[in-house]
């Protein structure tokens, strides 16, 4: 499919969408123009596309022709690497690392993390479960430490929809527990120290400048709440982590407490937890974000 045939493809879908249009426009809060296309309509179109695909390079070049400054064409490049066959994990990582460059917005992490794990790492080319599963685990923990705010929300997506479970519940916390973004400022210095390298140190001193990290810190919110059905009481201790900041303890705890899926028992031990949590700086994070998201929180 030629560039301009596939605009012309998108366009034909947007017929009679401008009230969806502007609607989603302001829920997936993306600086990219939204066309309108109805998420089945693009998932049936990036089906059919996927058809022609043979190898990675024919993916990149699709990348290389959509526009950047268009949401669903940017997110059909994440379709793209989930439906496209005949791929092994290391390339639809590496086709992966040319998407996160190109995303401007939470949907577009969230569908495509979602996406994935609907296969539960199907085997691709020969290899192993395990194997794949590995693959996406290191992926998930290289891009926890970027000062990129959606490479961040990217790797705790794929923590949330793959790995909260028995066997790898406890490395999650321990590694969100090291994620600049969720440190407070007055033990950076002290965790600065534990990286291995310059790079990951450097990375995690500018994710602390962006206190409005707020896709990614709402994304480990979230995890924390779905990790607390299972995990009730681990969840709970990690709640009381000062190093973890203020801000995302509360709204993890808050989430909770919106969920029907906490007995009364629960809720209380939640409510008094949350009550307990002070953040010195909660209020000025609030203000900001809430400049940044429209009133959103």
């Amino acid at each position: 499919m030629t560039e301009k045939s596939l605009r012309e493809s998108l366009e034909k879908l947007t017929r009679g969408n401008e009230e969806y249009a502007e609607m989603n426009a302001k829920i997936v809060a993306t600086r990219q123009k939204v066309l309108g296309v109805h998420m089945a309509d693009l998932r049936t179109f990036a089906k059919n596309l996927a058809r022609e695909i043979r190898e990675i390079s024919d993916v990149k070049k699709l990348f290389g022709e959509i526009d950047d400054r268009i949401f669903e064409e940017v997110l059909l490049c994440g379709l793209m690497i989930f439906y496209a066959g005949n791929l092994t994990a290391g390339e639809k990582i590496a086709l992966t690392k040319i998407y996160l460059a190109k995303v401007d917005s939470w949907a577009q992490i969230d569908t495509f993390v979602q996406d994935l794990a609907k296969e539960k790492f199907a085997k691709n080319a020969g290899e192993t479960d395990e194997i794949i599963r590995a693959k996406y685990w290191n992926f998930a923990l290289e891009n926890l430490y970027s000062d990129q705010e959606f490479y961040a929300r990217y790797g705790v997506m794929v923590l949330f929809e793959n790995f909260l479970n028995a066997e790898k519940i406890a490395a999650v916390f321990a590694n969100l527990r090291a994620m600049p973004t969720l440190q407070n400022r007055e033990n950076s210095r002290r965790n600065f120290a534990e990286f291995s390298n310059d790079f990951a140190k450097n990375l995690a001193e500018n994710s602390l400048k962006n206190v409005e990290n707020y896709y990614a810190k709402m994304a480990v919110a979230w995890l924390y709440a779905e990790s607390a059905i299972k995990f009730f009481d681990a969840t709970l201790r990690e709640m009381k982590n000062p190093e973890i900041d203020g801000w995302t303890r509360r709204k993890a705890l808050t989430k909770m407490l919106e969920s029907r899926r906490f007995s009364d028992a629960q809720k209380t031990r939640i409510r008094n937890l949350r009550a307990k949590i002070s953040d010195k700086n909660l209020r000025e994070t609030d203000n900001k974000i809430r400049a940044r998201t429209k009133g959103e929180l």
